[in-house]
């Protein structure tokens, strides 16, 4: 008896099955077209892989401890041989078809070569070749076996007239197709792989002038012919490569849409194509009517209070235009070289002409324009699809939306004065006690002279020099604030500024360090040489100053409760694409319960009147609608939350 296969040789032939499956397939294809085997068997692809799963699938189902040699025993029951099964199922269809048993063997002896050739492509030592070809040999042995045992057993169970079963059941399936077909309203071409027309149903017989009778091409004694442009047209197609076509096609004052489909076939037997003609000459003639009617394109056109033009796609001209367009683009109607405006994306990139622009285009989207008098302008844009006399246009559409951009960042600005108005009511207070700090320096300086004699003292005067250096300090403290204040603020305008982010994270530390100092202790990681994020400053700094007073709020809260002061930290890290921030604090965390909801307007957990609820809800606003960025969040209520926000550069 053989040696049977040890368990890591088995895998590695299992895996080989399995991972080379496609190529199993060509090879048997291959041997099978070159013998001329696939005239006589299935035309499509699917047939032959399914056919390699099904002899592959009793070796995979084998476990891997288990790869005996399986030897052949002359009392063997093969319909209770699970190696069997292939050749058993193999020699019911064959039955079904027609194939002879002589034909089946001779086509499966290219299967067992197929299966030789893998061992010798596939990585296998000339022993681990030999063993595993001794298995596979035996295995295919059985399969045989089986598929001799189950036919012979058909052919003493059918008898004779087995062979006029099979031919019956193929002729019910010829005329269960071709009623299929015959069915179809729309006229059906099937040709050769030269172009010579070899089957048409009634509707396409009828066409052509041969009468409309289902049957009338497959059993009439006269067949029309197609018409000679077609048939050039159908040559051309099989010429050209191609897999399909869809176009129009003009036949006695008719427009008809041709769609052809080359046959999908791996014999060889059916090599063709097959066509569908549809007419839709009343559709042109709607589009083309509609199109071309003067006043509903008047009124289209110069009826919209936006910028309108219809491009002529197919010439790359443009056709029409509203007086809009012309205030709104002059260069681009006049066509002037290098003048032509450019169509930005919201980041101000990506330059494209209007041809472009209509393509891209669908509906209701903003991009930035590039205009002669206003700079850059946001436009939102509309791209419609028309057909004027046959051609494909567009009728692009485009909006000057900068007074709505205005007011969505006066809309932005408000909503930031909630914040800055949180902070600037403890300003008074900051203010009032730097002032006075600076009264008393005054007074111990104006006292210091009365004491003084015409020249004071060593002692006098550096007493003097040390009070005056103080209020200097008290008030580079005051003008620091000021200007942390105004560097987050931005008047109304709608141009980003290349802002260097670490100095707005200071600076909004700086602003609410009466929120966290008397409850929290800081630590501040900034990484150095970021690049700077253009973007608009009290946007950025809304979006920190809310995660600072957020977490501001929670340390408060824990450290009345326990006593203690507790941390808040503040990093800053720059990678190629984005700037990163993250807040994190060990205050009094998040409720699992509400982590869905802390971005919703409204929504809080502070005490009432302390927030209207919308800080979150504005930041996640500004990171990901206008910044098109990330915010996350992980929290442990009682142990305290981290926010990370990434912005894109």
């Amino acid at each position: 008896m053989e040696k049977p296969l040890e368990q890591e040789l088995a895998q590695r032939l299992k895996k080989n099955l399995s991972d080379n499956e496609e190529w199993l397939i060509k090879r048997i294809l291959s041997y099978a077209r070159n013998q001329g085997y696939t005239v006589y068997l299935p035309a499509l692809e699917e047939a032959w892989r399914n056919s390699v799963r099904l002899l592959n699938k009793p070796v995979m189902d084998t476990p891997s401890a288990y790869f005996g040699i399986p030897e052949l025993h002359p009392h063997a029951d093969y319909f209770a041989d699970p190696y069997a099964i292939y050749g058993i199922t193999e020699a019911k269809r064959c039955r079904e078809t027609g194939m002879s048993i002589v034909m089946f063997m001779g086509l499966f002896k290219y299967y067992r070569q197929t299966y030789d050739d893998l061992l010798i492509h596939f990585g296998f030592t000339a022993e681990e070749t030999v063993m595993c070809r001794t298995f596979l040999k035996r295995y295919f042995d059985h399969v045989e076996l089986g598929f001799i045992q189950e036919y012979l057993g058909q052919e003493r169970a059918y008898g004779a007239d087995d062979q006029s079963a099979v031919t019956r059941r193929l002729f019910s399936e010829k005329s269960l197709y071709a009623t299929v077909i015959e069915t179809i309203e729309k006229p059906i071409i099937v040709m050769d792989k030269e172009g010579a027309v070899i089957y048409m149903n009634a509707s396409a017989s009828d066409f052509f002038g041969g009468g409309y009778h289902p049957g009338t091409y497959l059993y009439g004694q006269e067949r029309p012919d197609i018409s000679p442009e077609l048939a050039d047209e159908f040559i051309s197609f099989l010429r050209s490569g191609m897999r399909s076509r869809d176009y129009a096609f003009v036949y006695e004052k008719r427009i008809y849409r041709i769609e052809i489909y080359r046959m999908k076939d791996i014999s060889g037997k059916f090599g063709g194509a097959v066509a569908m003609l549809s007419d839709i000459t009343d559709k042109r003639i709607a589009q083309t009517t509609l199109a071309e009617s003067e006043s509903f394109r008047s009124a289209l056109i110069e009826g919209i209070s936006g910028a309108a033009v219809v491009l002529n796609m197919e010439h790359g001209t443009i056709e029409e235009y509203n007086k809009k367009a012309v205030e709104m683009f002059p260069y681009l109607i006049t066509g002037e070289a290098g003048r032509e405006p450019k169509f930005y994306d919201d980041t101000g990139l990506n330059p494209v002409n209007v041809f472009e622009l209509a393509e891209m285009i669908t509906t209701n989207e903003e991009r930035l324009a590039e205009t002669v008098s206003a700079g850059m302008m946001p436009i939102r844009v509309f791209s419609i699809e028309v057909w004027f006399q046959s051609q494909r246009h567009k009728l692009l559409i485009m909006f000057d939306i900068t007074r709505e951009k205005m007011l969505e960042r006066r809309l932005g600005f408000i909503q930031h004065l909630e914040t800055v108005g949180e902070i600037a009511l403890s300003l008074p207070d900051r203010m009032g006690q730097a002032s006075r700090e600076i009264q008393h320096t005054l007074d111990v300086t104006v006292k210091a002279l009365k004491d003084c004699p015409n020249v004071c003292g060593h002692s006098a005067a550096d007493r003097l020099t040390g009070e005056v250096e103080g209020a200097v300090e008290y008030i580079k403290s005051l003008s620091g604030i000021l200007d942390a204040l105004e560097s987050i603020t931005q008047k109304d305008t709608l141009e980003k500024q290349q802002v260097d982010t670490n100095t707005l994270v200071r600076n909004c530390i700086l602003l609410t360090q009466d929120k966290w100092q008397p409850y929290a202790d800081m630590d501040i990681n900034l990484q150095a040489g970021g690049t700077p994020v253009k973007c608009y400053p009290d946007e950025i700094g809304q979006m920190v100053l809310n995660l600072i007073l957020n977490a501001a709020y929670a340390v408060r809260k824990k450290s009345e409760a326990n006593n203690r002061k507790e941390h808040i930290s503040i990093s800053t890290r720059f990678a190629k694409d984005f700037m990163e921030l993250r807040v994190a604090d060990t205050g009094i965390g998040i409720k699992k319960q509400d982590y869905k909801r802390i971005f919703d307007s409204g929504f809080t957990t502070k005490e009432i009147g302390r927030s209207t609820g919308h800080g979150l809800a504005l930041v996640y606003d500004i990171v990901v609608n206008r910044y098109k960025g990330t915010i996350e969040f992980k929290s442990t209520e009682g142990m305290g939350t981290e926010f990370t926000v990434r912005i894109p550069f």
